[in-house]
């Protein structure tokens, strides 16, 4: 495998790689380093992940391994030399965000593959838990609401959202909805075609019970859509729902966690913490503001958070309201302005604190 010249990996090509990965995955069924973890494991497939491995002397060497699998107490992973049992290891983890987390940790188990020359499959258990969806989107399924009284509109939606791995409660009133949601669904589907559906009022009150959750309507038309993304939605499913419908408008307002760039910091913690705890009453903020049609308000808001942002190390959260900030000041449309208020909102619902609480996952991304 070719890497920087200062560390030393795996001497096999990546096809090679690959398919010695995916062997010890078809062996046994799971992608577990035989006797290694408790805990479930997801797949973790990195072909260049940064491992430092420590010395008898104390220092460390570095290799660039391939990864096969994490779970929230250790990783998988594939080096070119035998390690012994309880051999100190650091891993430099790369997020789906491209962030990199670095843990600690120590080698459970080192097995040769045999046939491979000098392969062998390292097992390492984590000295703290880590958050798996910060790698794994799978590793914690996304949890909608639907609202609707229509039977057959929520069987359809629950299998098209199945599909997607996403599991869905159904409420039959908006009242229920904000009663059922807790903390548990990410977001909350309002059916337009549902009698005296109102989509101001059902904004409006949802904003009023703060909630945060993004709000979408499904749609019967155009004109429709129009009219829930003007009363405060942030967007809209068009009928007849189908699945890369239900996608792409889960991924206009859900988003990855990601971690602050000052997550090596330690005396930050406080700080970032502090910030992130305080970042959904930022976004009904917004939201009031869009929805009250105050846009100066809106634009206000949203550079005070872009400063901010960048002091505790959340780029995306900054970028994000400064380009609101413009799209405003340019006399964007209406949508125009909902899609970069999306921006905005999503990237602050992502944000993650330092003490890593789980917060969920976000569907693939559409094709």
């Amino acid at each position: 495998m070719q890497g920087n010249p200062t560390l030393r990996g795996v001497r096999a090509s990546d096809d090679i790689v690959r398919m010695l990965l995916d062997q010890l995955d078809q062996s046994d069924g799971s992608g577990a380093v035989s006797g290694m973890r408790a805990a479930e494991r997801f797949a973790y497939r990195r072909h260049s992940l940064r491992v430092d491995v420590q010395q008898p002397d104390g220092s460390w060497l570095s290799y660039v391994c391939p990864t096969r699998n994490i779970s929230r107490d250790g990783v998988g992973l594939l080096l070119g030399q035998f390690v012994y049992a309880n051999t100190r290891i650091r891993i430099h983890l790369v997020t789906l965000q491209n962030q990199t987390q670095q843990v600690l940790g120590a080698v459970m188990n080192c097995r040769y593959i045999p046939g491979t020359g000098s392969v062998h499959e390292v097992g390492a258990r984590l000295d703290a838990p880590v958050d798996v969806a910060m790698f794994n989107r799978d590793a914690q399924r996304l949890h909608v609401l639907l609202v609707s009284a229509d039977p057959a509109l929520t069987g359809a939606a629950s299998q098209l959202l199945a599909a997607l791995n996403i599991d869905c409660t159904v409420a039959d009133s908006a009242d229920a909805a904000f009663t059922v949601a807790g903390d548990g669904p990410r977001a909350i589907l309002f059916d337009g075609a549902a009698p005296g559906f109102d989509a101001a009022r059902t904004a409006g009150a949802a904003r009023q019970a703060g909630n945060v959750r993004p709000l979408l309507c499904l749609a019967g038309d155009a004109a429709q859509a129009d009219q829930a993304l003007a009363a405060g939605f942030n967007w809209f499913v068009e009928k007849p729902l189908s699945v890369d419908g239900l996608n792409a408008a889960l991924h206009e307002v859900l988003d990855d966690p990601r971690f602050s760039s000052a997550i090596h910091e330690p005396l930050m913690k406080d700080f970032v913490d502090g910030f992130v705890a305080e970042l959904r009453g930022r976004v009904l903020e917004f939201e009031q503001a869009f929805v009250g049609g105050s846009k100066n308000a809106l634009s206000a808001a949203a550079q005070a958070i872009a400063d901010e942002a960048a002091q505790f190390g959340f780029d995306a959260i900054g970028a994000a309201a400064r380009a609101l900030s413009d799209a405003i000041a340019a006399g964007a449309t209406d949508r125009a302005v909902r899609q970069a208020l999306n921006r905005l909102t999503r990237a602050c619902l992502a944000a993650r604190s330092m003490s890593l609480a789980p917060i969920g996952a976000r569907p693939a991304p559409p094709a």
